[in-house]
């Protein structure tokens, strides 16, 4: 049940935010990309060497990079316009 994952470490974190165990599972448990991207930044804040969070990181920014291309590429097939 990730919602309930999610508010669990939500509350863990609320009572240990240097926790980096804790922010990585939370990076796990969202399907925003942009929200596990902060996650992992706070965990290379807390450990800079921590290469789970090196790894998720650079996963997820590509996946940020890839949608935003994939926006910025559209046309409307009728008007031919540009996708705001």
């Amino acid at each position: 049940d990730r919602g309930l994952a999610r508010e669990l470490l939500l509350r863990a974190v609320q009572d240990d935010p240097e926790n980096e165990t804790v922010w990585l599972w939370l990076s796990g448990v969202t399907d925003d990309p942009y929200e596990a991207v902060s996650y992992l930044q706070r965990v290379l804040t807390i450990n800079p060497n921590n290469e789970r969070a090196k790894t998720g990181f650079d996963f997820y920014q590509g996946k940020i990079k890839q949608h935003e291309e994939q926006q910025a590429a559209w046309f409307c097939p009728v008007c031919l316009s540009k996708a705001t």
